[in-house]
C-alpha cells in the first residue's frame, strides 16, 4: 500500500475500530514516524520508509504495557 492513503473512517472499517479510537492510534504512530499524515483534501494516513521495519514488540509496549486497562486506546469487535 505504499502510495495509497487512507482516512481514518476506511481505516476503521477495515480494523473494526471506532474511528476516534484509531484517530488516537494513528496519532501516536504518526509521532513516532511510523506512519505519514497527510492533511487536507484527500488527505489521509499512508505508509512510509519507517513502517516496514516496525518492531512489534515496540508496538505492544507502546500501546498496552504502557497503558493502564481503562486507558488503553484500541478496542474492537469480537464478532468483527
Amino acid at each position: 500500500h505504499k502510495d495509497e492513503k487512507f482516512n481514518s473512517k476506511e481505516l476503521a472499517e477495515l480494523t473494526c475500530l471506532n474511528p476516534v479510537q484509531l484517530r488516537r492510534v494513528v496519532s501516536v504512530l504518526s509521532d513516532q514516524h511510523y506512519i505519514t499524515t497527510v492533511r487536507g483534501k484527500g488527505g489521509g494516513y499512508q505508509s512510509n520508509q519507517h513502517t516496514a521495519s516496525v518492531n512489534l514488540a515496540t508496538l505492544y509496549q507502546q500501546f498496552v504495557l504502557n497503558k493502564e486497562s481503562k486507558h488503553r486506546i484500541y478496542t474492537g469487535d469480537t464478532s468483527s
